[in-house]
C-alpha cells in the first residue's frame, strides 16, 4: 500500500489534471465556437402566451424560429463581428446546434414534446409535437431566461396553412388599384416577403385596437414610376386581411 502522504500527491495531481481538461475545454469550445448572446428584454411580457410569439426566420427547410418577450437578440462571433440573430442564422454563421450546444442545461416536459434550454441571459423553447399528431410543431422559440410555459405552448402553432402568393398578389393590387394601378412599374410581379413583425413597421392599421404582435405578415412591394420608392402593402399570412399601406 502506498504511503499517506503519496497517495495525497496522486489525488493532487490527478484533481489538478482534471481542472485543467476541464479548462481545456471550456477554451477549446470558446475558441472554435467564439459565440457570445447579448438580449433585451421587453418589459411586462407574459412568457407563458403563445400571442407573445413573433416570428423571426424561417429556413429554407421549413423550420420556423420565433422570439417571445425579447426585442433584442445579438450574436457576437470570433471574427468579433456582431449580427442579429436572423441575420446569423440566415447566414448560416450559426446553427442550431452550436446554440443549443452552449447551453447551460435544460428542461423536459413529462410528455417530452417541450424542451427549455438555459442559457445566461435567454432561454430557448423547442417544441417537439411530431408529426403524427394534429398539433405538430417543430418551432424553436428564444424567450427570456426566466421563462416558463405550458405544454400547450407549441399547440397548433405550426400547420397553419398560408396564403399562397397568387392570393397574396391579387390582395394587394385590389388594395392599390383605384389610386395606384397606373403609378406602379411592375403590376403583376411585385416583391412578396414575410415581415418580421419585431422590427415595427410603420403600419397605418386599417382598425383600432388590432395588436400584431405574434402575427405573420406578408409584405408586398410595388415599385412607383419615376421614383426609388415603394408602396408597401401588410397582408395577414393567413386570413386575407389587409392591414395597410405605407412607403419605404
Amino acid at each position: 500500500m502506498k504511503p499517506l502522504s503519496k497517495r495525497k500527491k496522486d489525488y493532487m495531481i490527478l484533481t489538478i489534471i482534471m481542472i485543467l481538461i476541464i479548462i481545456g475545454c471550456v477554451l477549446y469550445q470558446g475558441y472554435f465556437t467564439g459565440i457570445s448572446f447579448e438580449v433585451t428584454e421587453r418589459e411586462n411580457c407574459t412568457t407563458d402566451s403563445r400571442v407573445n410569439k413573433e416570428l423571426l426566420f424561417i429556413a429554407p427547410n421549413g423550420q420556423k424560429y420565433y422570439t417571445s418577450c425579447l426585442d433584442k437578440i445579438d450574436v457576437h462571433l470570433k471574427n468579433k463581428r456582431t449580427l442579429t440573430m436572423r441575420e446569423a442564422l440566415e447566414q448560416e454563421e450559426l446553427t442550431l446546434n452550436q446554440i443549443l450546444k452552449q447551453s447551460k442545461s435544460k428542461e423536459e416536459t413529462e410528455d417530452g414534446e417541450l424542451i427549455i434550454y438555459r442559457y445566461s441571459d435567454f432561454s430557448i423553447i423547442r417544441c417537439q409535437r411530431t408529426t403524427d399528431t394534429e398539433t405538430a410543431n417543430h418551432d424553436i422559440i428564444f424567450a427570456p431566461k426566466n421563462a416558463t410555459v405550458e405544454a400547450t405552448y407549441c399547440d397548433g402553432t405550426s400547420e397553419k396553412e398560408k396564403l399562397s402568393e397568387n392570393e397574396v398578389r391579387i390582395l394587394a393590387q385590389n388594395a392599390v388599384k383605384t389610386e395606384w394601378q397606373t403609378k406602379i412599374t411592375d403590376w403583376e410581379q411585385p416583391e412578396i416577403k414575410i415581415v418580421q413583425f419585431h422590427e415595427e413597421p410603420n403600419i397605418k392599421q386599417k382598425y383600432e385596437n388590432v395588436s400584431l404582435v405574434g402575427i405573420d405578415l406578408y409584405q408586398v412591394n410595388f415599385q412607383l414610376q419615376a421614383t426609388n420608392e415603394l408602396l408597401v402593402v401588410y397582408i395577414d399570412c393567413y386570413d386575407e386581411t389587409v392591414y395597410g399601406i405605407d412607403y419605404e
